[in-house]
Order: structure tokens, then C-alpha cells, then sequence
């Protein structure tokens, strides 16, 4: 390990301090961290030719973590006063996907080496971390893709609309910058160039969207957050999500495992499942395998344990919810005011077809 000059930090990289024009009688050599504080950072004047309009965010100093909550919704223009004071402090920026614009993280050689086949060569970014390639592409998509192998473990991803990026120039955790490696025009591409160019690797929406919507149940049951049961030490952010080795089962590339806290939801990649806070809990204390999580899983004497692994963290469950025999669905009739003695303000009725009724969130 080597120690900054200036302030002392261990870092496996250091920067000679004259490299942003400082009139210094000596040249310390300074650590990332230094080096953003005291020079600042800049979006690459070729890539502002390439996107003038409003694709970029601010982002957290050496940090990949964006720092404007409703960023997705109110990205800025490269000449923003906002932008240009955060990146004068030293701040990372990120570009983010939508308006015809698309970036592809390829995290592997082979991916890398299928869109080097079948995609034009384009703009592209190397990440100091992964090594890992962001494409730029010019591509109307309707939703972001993401790639896995065989062993289901996350490979990459196409950046859309809501997704970001960390821009080059920008410093990465690891102490080294994103740099540009192909300083070309961004090339024009369909989604259907890009489906076919990753047919291989491309994932299936339908278990992600069973994994959201076991979650949901799930929350509407016990408004308990997905991080009050899950540990995102260790794991690294993308956009709003954080990924990393599967806790239990473990992963080959340390990316089949998923968590996106604002839809307080997990997904393991592996096994093509995923859901809510009990969900988890069920897998993380052995009560369910993992691969076993599904419809109908949550339910008789493995509902009740969950229930108590859930006590045994401290967490305060309802005499009501400990009677039912299982996580229900929007579409069963659950009576709960009249069987279970619960207070009528405490759920309200979703009728679906005259029959259905669905807890309210939060209930208490």
C-alpha cells in the first residue's frame, strides 16, 4: 500500500499533484481523493460534443452513488452551475440512459467480444474496477436489459431510461479514473440488433416482475424494509440497485445477487427468484432453499417459522397475522375484521370480482 502525501490515506494508487497546474515548491503525491479535491473533475469536452443535451447527474465524490434523489426524472445539461460547482469540488458525475440514448455495460470478455462482433464500434469507456466496456449507442429501448450466464450470474446490462452510468474523468472507489479507450462517434443501433448481438445472455422479464410483485405482497402483510433484513455491506451500487454474491449460495462473478431498496425487493439470478423481506429471511435462516421460493412457498408450518425468525430479529408481529396460515394473495378472501378481531381502520377492502380483499400497508 502506498500513503498520501497530503493527508495520510492508504491507497494502492497515488497521482503527482502537479498534474492540475498547482504552483507547489514540491510535488506531493496525492491519493484519489486529494487528487478530485484539489484538481476537480471534468467531462471530457469530447463527450460533451457528442451529448450537449441533458444527460448527466451528480455523483457522490470517488463514489459511484448518486447524490439528487429524483435524479432519473431531472438529469442536466454538461453547462449546468449546479454540475460544474459539484465536479469543481471534486464530485463524480454520472450520464444517464433515456431521450435516444442507451449505454451497454459489458462486464465479461465475452460479452465484450460478441458486441465487438455484431455491433458497430462506438464511443466507449473502460471502468477501472471491472475492466468492464459502457457502449455507447444512439437506440430507442423500451425498458433496460440485463444480461446473465449460464450459472445466471449478472454479466452486464443495457442502460436505458432510469439508468446511469459513471461518467470518464470521474474517479472509481478502487482509486483509479474511468477512461475513455475508443474516442468515436456514437454509432446508431435498433433494439433488435441489440437483442440479437446478446441473445445469449439476455434475461427473462417475467421472474424479475414475480419477484416485485411477491414483495409487495409481502410488505402489505408486515411493512418491514427489505434493508432491515438484508446487508448491503459488501455489495456494489448501480443506479438505484446494489449487487453482489448471493449470501447463502455464494456466486462465481460475485453478481447474481440483487437488491433494489426503493422496491424493497430481492432477486437471485441463479435460480430465477426473488420477493420480499420474508422471503428472504425464509432463505436466509434455511427454512426455504433458495431455489424453492415461489408461489405458495409462504405458507402453513414454513409461514410460521418465518414468522418466528422474523421475532427472533426483533421484529413485533401482529396476534392476527400469526392465525393466518399463510401469505395471502390479492385474490384470496381473507376476513380478517370478522375471524381475527381486527380494528376496522386497520385494513381496507380491495374487491376484486366482489370477492377479493387486500391488507392495507402498514398495518399495525
Amino acid at each position: 500500500m502506498l500513503t498520501c502525501d497530503l493527508c495520510g490515506r492508504e491507497v494502492s494508487v497515488k497521482y503527482p499533484l502537479t498534474k492540475c497546474g498547482k504552483d507547489l515548491n514540491w510535488v506531493p503525491w496525492v491519493c484519489h481523493y486529494c487528487m478530485a479535491e484539489n484538481c476537480g473533475v471534468e467531462i471530457p469536452s469530447s463527450l460533451i460534443e457528442k451529448l450537449p443535451e441533458a444527460h448527466y447527474i451528480r455523483v457522490a465524490k470517488c463514489d459511484k452513488r448518486p447524490l439528487d434523489k429524483n435524479w432519473p426524472d431531472h438529469p442536466m445539461k454538461p453547462d449546468d452551475p449546479r454540475l460544474q460547482a459539484h465536479l469543481r469540488a471534486g464530485g463524480n458525475y454520472g450520464v444517464v440512459g433515456g431521450n435516444g440514448l442507451v449505454i451497454l455495460d459489458a462486464d465479461t470478455e465475452d460479452v465484450k467480444r460478441a458486441c465487438e462482433k455484431a455491433l458497430p464500434k462506438t464511443f466507449t469507456v473502460q471502468s477501472p474496477g471491472s475492466l468492464g466496456w459502457h457502449l455507447y449507442y444512439f437506440c430507442e429501448l423500451e425498458k433496460p436489459i440485463r444480461l446473465y450466464d449460464r450459472n445466471k450470474d449478472n454479466v452486464g446490462d443495457v442502460q436505458g431510461k432510469g439508468k446511469m452510468v459513471v461518467g470518464p474523468g470521474s474517479f472509481h472507489p478502487c482509486g483509479l479514473q474511468y477512461r475513455i479507450i475508443r474516442d468515436l462517434p456514437i454509432a446508431k443501433v435498433s433494439e433488435d440488433e441489440i437483442r440479437q448481438a446478446l441473445k445469449e445472455w439476455i434475461v427473462p422479464e417475467a421472474p424479475i416482475e414475480d419477484s416485485v410483485k411477491r414483495s409487495r405482497r409481502e410488505v402489505d402483510l408486515l411493512n418491514i424494509n427489505i434493508l432491515d433484513v438484508v446487508s448491503l455491506a459488501g455489495m456494489r451500487r448501480q443506479g438505484d440497485e446494489y449487487y453482489g454474491s448471493h449470501p447463502v449460495h455464494g456466486s462465481k462473478t460475485g453478481r447474481n445477487f440483487w437488491v433494489n431498496p426503493s422496491k424493497n425487493v430481492w432477486h437471485c439470478f441463479r435460480h430465477g427468484v426473488g420477493g420480499g423481506p420474508l422471503s428472504w429471511v425464509a432463505v436466509e435462516d434455511g427454512i426455504l432453499r433458495c431455489e424453492d421460493v415461489g408461489p405458495g412457498a409462504l405458507r402453513g408450518e414454513t409461514f410460521k417459522r418465518v414468522l418466528e425468525a422474523l421475532e427472533r430479529r426483533g421484529f413485533k408481529i401482529p396476534q392476527f397475522i400469526k392465525k393466518l396460515e399463510g401469505l395471502p394473495d390479492e385474490l384470496s378472501v381473507v376476513m380478517f375484521g370478522s375471524k381475527y378481531n381486527m380494528p376496522v381502520n386497520a385494513y381496507k377492502l380491495k374487491k376484486d370480482n366482489g370477492i377479493s380483499l387486500k391488507l392495507e400497508r402498514g398495518v399495525k
